[in-house]
C-alpha cells in the first residue's frame, strides 16, 4: 500500500467509526484533527502561536482544560467547540509571525496567566 492509500484508509476508518455515534469520544476526534493537521498536538493554537508543543503556557492551559474546563458542562462544550475548530484556526496562523504574535501575546499568554492565577492551591 502506498502511504496516500494507506492515510486515506486510515482516515476512512476514523470516518466510520464516529459515523452516526453523535456520541464520538471528543478526545479520539481532538486526535483525528490533530495527527490530519499539527502532527499529534492538542493545544492547535496555542502551539502554533507559541512555535512549540512544550513550553510553560501550554502546559497551564492543559492543566485548566483537565482540571476545570472538564468538570462543567460549559467547558466541555467550549473544549469540544475547540478540538472541532482549533485546528483550523491554528492552520490560518501557523507559520505567520504577525498573527502568531497578535494571538500568542493578546490571548494565548493572558489565558495561560489566568489559568494558572485560577489553578492556584
Amino acid at each position: 500500500m502506498t502511504d496516500q492509500t494507506d492515510e486515506t484508509a486510515k482516515r476512512e476508518d476514523r470516518e466510520k467509526r464516529s459515523e452516526g455515534s453523535g456520541a464520538a469520544d471528543a478526545a479520539e476526534w481532538a486526535c483525528c484533527l490533530a495527527e490530519a493537521s499539527f502532527g499529534g498536538i492538542d493545544c492547535f493554537v496555542a502551539t502554533a502561536a507559541l512555535g512549540s508543543e512544550r513550553h510553560d503556557d501550554l502546559d497551564s492551559l492543559r492543566a485548566f482544560r483537565d482540571g476545570v474546563l472538564k468538570n462543567h458542562t460549559a467547558g466541555v462544550l467550549f473544549v469540544r467547540f475547540y478540538y472541532r475548530w482549533g485546528a483550523h484556526a491554528a492552520r490560518l496562523i501557523h507559520g505567520r509571525p504577525v498573527p502568531c504574535f497578535i494571538v500568542r501575546e493578546g490571548f494565548v499568554r493572558p489565558a495561560a496567566r489566568l489559568a494558572r492565577r485560577i489553578m492556584r492551591p
